[in-house]
């Protein structure tokens, strides 16, 4: 997908115009919802968060080694993209809606989601979820629109291959939670991991725009695994 205009001129590097305008935008929300103190540089507001959320910053967070490419992003286009996510009132939006904005802002795009198939899923609040890669918390959004009853924030597992799947899955927690820290282990980054782990277990398993190759079940343990 090509990143909107008003992406693409933050900087000549398409990559870092993508990953900085999401922190921009992600910032924005944090001051609407006040879960972030607003004081400072962008790159030392983003390191604050980070450290407390690194999933939703990960491109800019201390062990990525690259925090200071955001202050070389054009200062005109950084205003004008924060002015857009302001004026989107996403202290306001339902986390459905907040979240496709974020896409927007990241210049991502992911396949439509099955409604149907989540909607028939029997769930009480604490089912087990787990969502596989590389959903990026698409699915989990709708299942938690769906089922309110479902305990999302605490119920859920979101497994991630990739920098763009790991800072989305970090933004569906955060809209459905309006918390910036996370749960320990609510999101596992599979190609971070040192050596392999014994298989988690959980009674449903969602399976939506998964990477060419990956077997699911050496990933987790499920009563169900189920198609979005």
């Amino acid at each position: 997908m090509e990143p909107p205009e008003f992406v693409r001129r933050l900087a000549p590097d398409v990559t870092l115009a993508r990953q900085a305008a999401f922190a921009l935008f992600a910032l924005t929300y944090l001051d609407q919802t006040g879960l972030a103190e607003p004081a400072g540089t962008i790159v030392e507001r983003v390191d604050r968060a980070a450290l407390i959320n690194p999933h939703l910053f990960a491109p800019f967070a201390r062990e990525a080694g690259n925090a200071e490419a955001l202050a070389k992003v054009d200062a005109d286009a950084a205003n004008d993209l924060i002015g857009w996510s302001r004026a989107q009132r996403l202290d306001r939006e339902e986390p459905q809606v907040a979240y496709e904005l974020g896409l927007l802002a990241l210049g991502a795009a992911l396949p439509p989601v099955l409604v149907g198939s989540l909607r028939q899923l029997d769930l009480t609040p604490d089912t087990r979820v787990a969502e596989l890669p590389d959903g990026a918390g698409y699915p989990t959004i709708f299942l938690a629109t769906l089922h309110p009853h479902w305990h999302a924030a605490e119920q859920i597992t979101l497994f991630v291959t990739s920098t763009d799947a790991r800072q989305l899955a970090a933004w569906a927690l955060l809209v459905l939670t309006r918390t910036l820290a996370l749960r320990d282990g609510a999101i596992v980054d599979v190609a971070a991991r040192a050596a392999p782990e014994g298989r988690s277990e959980f009674d449903i398993a969602l399976l939506y725009n998964t990477p060419a190759g990956l077997d699911p079940q050496t990933l987790v343990r499920a009563a169900r695994f189920v198609v979005i």
